[in-house]
């Protein structure tokens, strides 16, 4: 699997210009046709902010105790988790088809395939993080800035590279079994609300709580949440986020490298 990891990540780097390339085709897409192009990057996550502080924190009023969530304000929460989430979902939705949606390439020429899940994995983190640190700028006018922020890279990193991990599993095996997308709407549709992120733990059964450590995404979101708003680190979940990295890493490239030079044959 080491070995695996290694050449996957190594392919990356030898064709760097290749990936940069593709990356910048990946993110002018989203926007192709329309006449704001790149402004919309900043517009969208802006107004989707300014909504939902304005709905849950002055028309609902929803309020959550700041000793358990370290705010009151419910739209302040909700933004805390939701960037995250949408950086991984959009990743990994947007991996499912990118090696069918390349078929052209993949069985006329050589090409590294490896870079295609990274490339739309990539584009998923640029887009939605952009809205993060929108937000981040609005905590800081909000004196929520602490030493603590210095652990929110790390989360950002690790979920980073676990995405990839995902995500080229299921890029390569979308390619055998078509269905394959159907169902991960469904399941991605299951995981966002069995994930704490429009409610805190504590509303969880605190017989159900102990599950959480078998939900992968739950500790990235969960640890980012605390050093962003409580101003501490919970190391538990760091230390679970970093094995949940590795683990899916080297376990989807693992999966990856096997399968890739079937691509050509079933494409």
């Amino acid at each position: 699997m080491i070995k695996s990891a290694i050449n996957f990540l190594k392919s990356i780097i030898s064709h760097k210009s290749l990936f940069n390339a593709f990356l910048l085709r990946e993110i002018k897409g989203k926007f192709a046709g329309s006449i704001g192009g790149f402004i919309w990057l900043l517009i969208t996550p802006l107004c989707n902010i300014l909504v939902y502080i304005f709905v849950f924190g002055y028309i609902l009023k929803i309020k959550l105790s700041a000793h358990i969530t370290g705010t009151e304000n419910f739209g302040i929460f909700l933004l805390s988790g939701i960037f995250l989430w949408l950086a991984f979902s959009e990743s990994i939705l947007q991996s499912l088809n990118v090696l069918i949606n390349n078929s052209n390439i993949i069985t006329k020429v050589y090409f590294p395939v490896n870079i295609l899940p990274v490339t739309v994995v990539s584009s998923g983190f640029i887009i939605n993080l952009l809205g993060l640190v929108l937000f981040l700028i609005y905590l800081l006018f909000n004196n929520f800035l602490s030493i603590y922020w210095l652990a929110l890279p790390i989360y950002i990193f690790l979920l980073y590279f676990f995405t990839i991990g995902l995500a080229s599993i299921l890029s390569a095996l979308t390619v055998f079994i078509r269905d394959l997308q159907q169902f991960i709407n469904i399941i991605l549709f299951v995981w966002f609300y069995a994930t704490p992120i429009i409610y805190p733990v504590n509303m969880i059964p605190v017989k159900f709580q102990k599950l959480l450590i078998l939900n992968p995404i739950f500790p990235f979101i969960e640890g980012f949440k605390i050093s962003l708003l409580k101003c501490s680190i919970n190391y538990n979940y760091l230390l679970l986020s970093i094995f949940w990295t590795i683990f899916m890493y080297l376990f989807g490239t693992f999966i990856f490298e096997k399968l890739k030079n079937s691509f050509a044959d079933v494409l």
